[in-house]
């Protein structure tokens, strides 16, 4: 039969996070979350300051408005 593309080792998560164990040990999951928290926190300031930008931009409409 065939394996539908999946190797002996696995292609799951499981099998890719044992592979990572075996050929990094334990710090290779983690190799580069650095990088993705700084990236994540950057993400975040710029998001917050779109929205308050945005906020004020509304607000100020509205009175002028009223």
């Amino acid at each position: 039969g065939t394996d539908n593309g999946k190797s002996k080792q696995g292609s799951g998560l499981i099998g890719s996070v044992g592979r990572i164990i075996s050929s990094a040990g334990i710090g290779g999951l983690y190799k580069g979350i650095e990088g993705q928290l700084a990236k994540g926190v950057a993400q975040q300031g710029v998001m917050m300051l779109v929205k308050q930008r945005i906020e004020e931009g509304v607000v100020s409409a509205y009175r002028s408005l009223a």
